[in-house]
């Protein structure tokens, strides 16, 4: 018995073929995807930031500039993506920046698309004082806590009391001591 061969139809190959005329060879190592070589810029990363900030608790230009240590017109030159002011002379306005953005941000997160709400965990008056002076004094991490204690106070004996507390001395028993 003989086995027949069949040709495949040209016309499906030419066809199929015709997809890969012109291109290159492939790489088998190569990534299947193209990605953008990303370029972003300083002034992009405070402008985003700057704008999160102001959309976040609807400040006005002169209140982050301000809680920023700086003037208006420089937050408005940052808004703008023009480089100049002391926050691009002066890392320091840059990094106060950031973390301000990371402060209000998280505070964001407690209080969500409550604009009015994020405001005032911000200037709520606490012992330490409110968590904009906390900011505007560098003071980050503080300006966090504030609001956060603003949002849940803290308790009287700042510990958890349960329903039926043991007294002292007879909450653990060793165990030799076993009857």
């Amino acid at each position: 018995m003989t086995d027949t061969y069949v040709l495949p139809d040209l016309d499906i190959a030419t066809r199929i073929l015709s997809v890969f005329k012109g291109s290159s060879t492939i790489d088998p190592f190569a990534s299947p995807y193209v990605f953008p070589t990303p370029t972003p810029t300083e002034a992009d990363d405070l402008r985003t930031m700057a704008t999160a900030i102001l959309g976040l608790t609807g400040w006005s230009h002169r209140r982050l500039a301000t809680t920023l240590g700086t003037t208006h017109p420089t937050i408005a030159s940052i808004l703008e993506g023009r480089a100049e002011g002391p926050v691009w002379r002066n890392s320091e306005y840059r990094n106060r920046l950031r973390e301000m953005h990371t402060v209000v941000e998280r505070i964001a997160a407690l209080a969500p698309g409550d604009k009015r709400r994020v405001r005032s965990l911000l200037v709520y008056p606490r012992e330490g004082g409110t968590a904009i002076e906390h900011m505007a004094a560098g003071r980050f991490d503080d300006a966090y806590l504030a609001a956060i204690e603003t949002l849940r106070p803290a308790r009287e004996g700042h510990l958890i009391t349960g329903r039926r507390p043991r007294p002292v001395g007879q909450n653990t028993v060793a165990l030799d001591d076993v009857e």
